[in-house]
């Protein structure tokens, strides 16, 4: 039988059976060589006649396709239409994307976690230059019928086009179409031109936008600020859209691999991997991340994919400086990978061509890339602290505006310690920086002032410790790595992690505490600590925030959240 149902007659309609297909995308239905019919998609759109027909489903749902002869029905058919995930809108050559997987639940808790963020301006001027995304909230209020929620929306950028290209699933194209150019002409664009089933239109500060249909999603090429869209790059925008394959994106390798790993979240982004050094030993196919966004937290997982583990965790060594530090600190960050890996990660493989550059850069400064290299083993970490009673102290004194005040410590473990010892002063002599050398045997201590502040870096013993600014002395030392590993979970900051973290909270709590500073009233102290925690709460609302990169088999894990303050 060619269809699925109905009565047995001398003309049989071609149905192509029970199939289940993407909203958007147009289904073929008849054969050439079969009689002229009636065709009823069982959608409400209307009846089509001819031979063969293709016709697109505008939202997801079960339809009954029937055809006829005249008056009797001669085929029939169950197609069941379900939404087109973006990752299929998105061409496979994009260099990166952004998207919601469906509009519904996903797109207000991103659009108020964005303005309790960046602030409910820029945010909006934000959602304004990317138009489809204000446009989704419109329609949602006042034509629900013109958009299709359970699809998404997003945006990508494409190589060869100085721009950003914005989609957004519709369920009623044309109407979405038009609302959209009415709404741009409400903000002063004019010129519309339609050509080649697009429209054209330059905006008030006169880029031109170029809107277009295509598979069940709404698309807009926009140009950057500054950049022209002119010549054929807008054209190409569109023809790289409704050439692509059916599978988009989706059938780009790095998301393939990685797609059963990530969780699934509010929001997905994906990056390319490199195009001008493939390493010999691994490459990088590109990354995805998936976030969920809560009232007060977005949270990442994510994957990097590579043909192998980014580095090796089992040779790697915990940063030394975590595990007796100074309390209280507001800016982590530590990296433990080991030395030849992280050459690699950092200058490119041996024998690529971004190595080679990298060579060539250093050279001209009179530096050798492989022999400062070598002066490294891999682990590194960082420490920043904030000055609490001296950012107090200069405000009380009268200073107009806020200067942040506090210190920082860095230390590296050291493969060659000569190399280091011969290559910083040089590097300092290179810069122009005025310092004081002390050299003993087996330590080198170098010292100079750097903005006001004395910097003080030494080598000893196999490693470089540097330490800078104030606020850092007579806290009491922890073991650092463990308290921030046993906070974030997930091997953070312990050996073969690339960590960071920025705690503000611990910030505020140390601009509020309680304190008596020696010439300040302490009346002033108290109205300036009042002035300084309101300024941090205008300034963002960002409790805390980390990110943790660990390797794998075939790439690294990410993990990462953003915590922000009670309202």
């Amino acid at each position: 039988m060619a269809g699925s149902g109905g009565c047995l007659h001398a003309v049989r309609a071609e149905m192509g059976g029970d199939r289940e297909v993407e909203a958007g995308v147009e289904v073929p239905f008849g054969a050439e060589a079969g009689p002229a019919l009636s065709w009823d998609f069982g959608d409400g759109a209307g009846r089509s006649s001819g031979k063969r027909v293709l016709h697109a489903f505008g939202r997801a749902g079960r339809y009954t396709v029937r055809a006829y002869l005249g008056e009797e029905e001669v085929g029939r058919a169950v197609v069941k239409a379900g939404p087109r995930p973006p990752g299929r809108a998105i061409p496979s050559q994009a260099e990166a994307a952004l998207w919601l997987p469906r509009i519904a639940g996903n797109l207000e808790p991103a659009v108020d976690f964005l303005e309790r963020v960046a602030g409910a301006e820029l945010a909006q001027a934000t959602l304004e230059r990317w138009h489809l995304p204000a446009l989704a909230m419109e329609l949602a209020a006042t034509d629900a019928a013109a958009i299709d929620t359970e699809e998404g929306l997003g945006l990508f950028r494409l190589p060869g086009f100085d721009g950003t290209v914005i989609l957004l699933g519709v369920a009623d194209g044309s109407r979405a179409l038009e609302a959209l150019v009415k709404r741009l002409e409400g903000q002063g664009a004019a010129g519309r031109q339609e050509l080649d089933r697009s429209i054209l239109m330059r905006t008030a500060n006169g880029a031109e936008l170029a809107l277009f249909l295509d598979r069940g999603y709404l698309y807009v090429a926009v140009p950057d600020e500054g950049g022209e869209g002119e010549d054929d790059s807008l054209g190409e925008v569109m023809r790289a859209v409704r050439q692509s394959a059916a599978e988009g994106l989706s059938r780009v390798g790095a998301i393939a691999k990685a797609g059963p790993k990530v969780s699934p979240q509010t929001a997905y982004l994906y990056i390319a991997g490199p195009s001008d050094d493939q390493s010999a030993t691994r490459r990088l196919a590109g990354a995805l991340l998936s976030a969920r966004v809560g009232e007060r937290s977005l949270e990442l997982d994510g994957v990097v994919v590579s043909d192998a583990s980014l580095w090796s965790g089992a040779a790697s060594r915990a940063p030394a400086l975590l595990r007796s530090a100074p309390e209280g600190a507001t800016v982590a960050m530590a990296l433990s990978v080991p030395a030849a890996d992280l050459y690699e990660l950092l200058a490119g493989s041996p024998g690529s061509q971004r190595r080679k550059r990298n060579a060539m850069q250093l050279s001209q400064a009179g530096l050798d890339l492989e022999e400062l290299l070598s002066a490294l083993s891999g682990e590194v970490s960082a420490l920043g602290y904030f000055d609490a009673e001296g950012f107090l102290e200069n405000l009380a004194a009268g200073s107009r505006t806020p200067e942040p005040r506090g210190g920082v410590l860095l230390a590296a473990g050291l493969a060659r310690q000569d190399v280091a010892e011969r290559l910083l002063p040089l590097i300092l002599d290179r810069s122009g920086v005025r310092y004081d050398l002390l050299r003993e045997r087996g330590f080198t201590r170098l010292r100079t002032k750097l903005r006001g502040y004395q910097l003080e870096l030494v080598i000893s013993g196999g490693r470089l410790r540097l330490e800078a600014g104030t606020g850092v002395a007579g806290r009491a030392a922890v073991d650092l790595g463990k308290e921030l590993g046993a906070k974030l979970g997930g091997g953070a900051f312990s050996a073969g992690h690339a960590s960071a973290f920025l705690d503000l909270g611990q910030l505020r709590r140390e601009l509020e505490q309680p304190r008596l500073i020696p010439g300040v009233d302490p009346e002033r102290l108290v109205m300036v600590q009042g002035f300084s925690a309101a300024f941090i709460d205008h300034l963002t609302p960002i409790d805390h925030l980390y990110l943790d990169v660990a390797p794998y088999a075939a790439g690294a894990r990410v993990r990462g959240r953003i915590e922000l303050r009670p309202k």
